[in-house]
């Protein structure tokens, strides 16, 4: 095996970019074009992709569940459709575009050229990096293995796809917000072998910061009944503050100067409000959820204020359905959103604003109709039988957002007076959104001012003030309690990060950040440490594992024991690959799972299902959890250094689990006893950090191993 990972890497994301336009940009220009939104047909080429974009995010996720529910190849011929319609559109609508021909602004230029730079910058960030035979995975890794192996999950088992992650005997239904997903694995098999799942979510990352892009410019222009002075230039500064986030960087510093310790992100010191480019590079689908769910809003905003009965039900039905793919793209951000709907109704019906109440319930209405099926197998399907796990507790318990300067000096595990630290969150809240928000803080506190000053609400006011208010309240006072993260917490957050970069435009437009006044100030100082916040997180994103094996600082276990993270990446990539041209799509493969969070390498580059993914059996992401230990302890003791098994017995724990192929790395305890199965049993494949077995078979492998530098 002797090509350039990145080279191939760089390769495959070049194909399976533009692949993403036949699913995110066709339908929606179609929908679009038919349906006129925003008065498609006369808006310029660019402002029709950013309608375009948006519409396919918030249609295009439930529309192809809903149709993969019905066939696996329903969702072909549904974008199929679109795919044929489109150049009928054009044909059709091309004589009333030759007024919507205009120059390109400059701002818009500046726009498209961030966005190239975006795909550019980004596609180097999140592929593999190869120094020589030393290969580095980006940090973002961390999360990414799972989205790869759902990814994978969905185009072995289709829609609802089994959990990856744990197989005793028989698949489970994944319980995941997978949406977002189903549409990297159907870009992924358009692609063909060459894009694997771990490319096609690369490839849906790059896209979840442009259909970000999109809702932006749709808000400037769209949201306000009275159109901003200069609208392509709010854009642009709102798609510039883009980049800006925090004040993270002051306390990262602090902690580098007092304990020497260099932080792998900006948001790991605190409970982190992510900065844009980190969500949409972590946590791709809540980004989607944003869009989809803003988009659903926006189009029911604007519908209600035309006459025509048939553009008002079209807007309520493209909301509704915007809606339910906002629900199967995150739960958590379409939660915030879900209560703030309700609130927002409330206020639309005490505003005697009947009709965009009317609106707005019969599309909530239509989406519980449609994110019904996926509800369902969200928290009650189970595809094995049996009571399915979620992880034990209520899923969201009240907990006051955590704040860590409070966390190190009072918080005492055991202490009767614990009560005080919850309090002690509560009264430093203040502080902490100040330096999680940064700039935006500043913002949130000018706009309160100047709509106290109008001494009304109009009612974009009155309605991006409750949005932002319900984000707040919900993820300041709720947690989620499904895993050890605050998931609710750090991303329904993002529902009030976009109102503050709205906001933040809006107020830069109307003169009360001059710019000559601005760069000598505090809120300068602000934009300052808040963008070389972003900066630090995308530099770290890329060189961090690097320097793990670099540099003499302090590393995290689960990232690198030790300082050959390179050369064994390298190795467990080259074995996975092999394992891809031996093994059917349908194998199992196992790893050790006595590894926490999980094996990193087994998420990005197996692209199979595993019997137990960790010491959890990953039955939090579905499957009854009394099957756990059953189905682990033969495994762990397959990986155990004092497991005295020998090949026959090794076979015999694989065909009783039907694990067609183990993987052992040489940071597994069975690999340091010289004594046991792996040194006596012939792998299909080794190198010197792992070693490949088929097994079940009662064969030991071929008798020459093929050996991989």
């Amino acid at each position: 095996m002797t090509h350039n990972f990145t080279a191939y890497d760089l390769t495959a994301t070049s194909i399976v970019f533009p692949l993403f336009a036949l699913f995110l940009v066709i339908p929606g220009y179609v929908l679009g074009a038919l349906l006129d939104i925003f008065a498609f047909d006369r808006r310029t080429l660019p402002a029709r992709v950013a309608i375009s974009v948006c519409l396919s995010i918030a249609v295009v996720p439930i529309a192809v569940y809903l149709c993969w529910l019905l066939a696996p190849s329903a969702p072909w011929l549904l974008c199929a459709v679109s795919w044929v319609a489109l150049p009928v559109v054009l044909s059709r609508k091309a004589h009333q575009r030759i007024q919507a021909r205009k120059p390109l602004s400059k701002p818009r230029a500046i726009v498209l050229a961030i966005l190239a730079g975006w795909v550019i910058l980004g596609a180097l960030c999140l592929i593999d990096l190869q120094i020589g035979h030393r290969l580095y995975f980006p940090l973002n890794s961390y999360d990414q293995t799972l989205r790869a192996a759902v990814t994978s999950a969905i185009d072995r088992t289709g829609v609802p796809p089994t959990n990856p992650y744990f197989y005793p005997g028989h698949g489970y239904i994944l319980r995941y917000h997978y949406f977002w997903y189903m549409l990297c694995s159907l870009v992924g098999r358009f692609g063909g072998p060459l894009v694997t799942a771990r490319i096609a979510v690369i490839g849906g990352t790059l896209w979840s910061g442009i259909g970000l892009v999109a809702l932006v410019a749709l808000y400037v222009h769209f949201f306000r009944g009275q159109r901003p002075k200069n609208p392509d230039k709010q854009m642009l500064v709102a798609v510039a503050l883009l980049s800006v986030t925090g004040l993270d960087i002051v306390p990262l510093a602090i902690i580098l100067v007092l304990s020497g310790r260099l932080l792998a992100s900006s948001q790991w010191w605190n409970e982190p409000v992510l900065s844009w480019v980190s969500s949409a590079i972590w946590q791709p689908h809540s980004v989607a959820a944003l869009v989809a769910c803003a988009t659903g809003l926006l189009v029911i905003w604007d519908s209600s204020r035309h006459s025509a009965r048939r553009v008002r039900l079209s807007g309520a039905v493209i909301g509704g359905a915007a809606f339910a793919s906002g629900l199967g793209l995150s739960i958590y951000v379409s939660f915030v959103f879900g209560i703030f709907l309700m609130v927002w109704i409330s206020t639309l019906l005490f505003r005697r604003r009947w009709r965009a109440a009317g609106l707005t319930c019969i599309a909530g209405v239509l989406a519980l109709m449609l994110s019904m099926p996926y509800a369902f197998q969200l928290f009650g399907g189970n595809s094995g039988g049996g009571k399915a796990a979620t992880g034990g507790g209520t899923p969201i318990v009240f907990g006051i957002r955590s704040f860590y300067l409070v966390r190190e000096m009072i918080d005492e595990p055991g202490s009767p007076n614990r009560w005080k630290t919850p309090l002690a969150y509560a009264l430093s809240l203040p502080l902490n959104y100040f330096l999680e928000f940064g700039f935006f803080f500043v913002v949130g506190i000018r706009q309160w001012k100047k709509i106290r000053a109008q001494g009304s609400f109009s009612d974009e006011d009155a309605c991006l003030v409750a949005m932002v208010a319900t984000s707040l309240i919900i993820c300041t006072f709720l947690r989620s309690d499904t895993l050890s993260t605050n998931d609710l917490g750090w991303r329904g957050i993002i529902v009030a990060q976009f109102v503050l970069l709205i906001w933040g435009a809006e107020l830069w437009d109307d003169g009360l950040f001059p710019a000559r006044k601005t760069l000598f100030s505090a809120v300068g100082a602000m934009l300052a440490l808040g963008a070389a916040t972003t900066a630090y997180d995308l530099t770290m994103l890329r060189i961090y594992p690097i320097l793990l094996d670099d540099l003499p600082i302090p590393r995290y276990a689960w990232l690198a024991p030790d300082r050959y993270l390179g050369e064994r990446t390298y190795a467990l990539r080259q074995v996975y690959e092999r394992l891809h041209g031996e093994l059917p799509k349908h194998a199992l493969v196992q790893h050790n799972p006595d590894a926490y969070p999980g094996d990193m390498f087994y998420g990005l580059y197996a692209d199979r299902q595993t019997a137990v993914e960790t010491l959890g059996c990953g039955a939090v992401f579905g499957g009854s959890a009394a099957l756990c230990p059953g189905t682990l302890a033969p495994i762990v003791q397959l990986f155990a250094q004092s497991g005295n098994l020998d090949s026959a017995q090794v076979d015999e724990v694989c065909r009783k689990l039907s694990i067609d192929a183990l993987v052992v790395k040489d940071t597994d305890s069975v690999w340091k006893d010289k004594a046991s199965w792996v040194w006596k049993k012939e792998p299909l494949i080794g190198n010197a950090y792992s070693r490949a077995f088929l097994c079940g078979t009662g064969d030991d492998g071929p008798k020459e191993a093929l050996r991989l530098r």
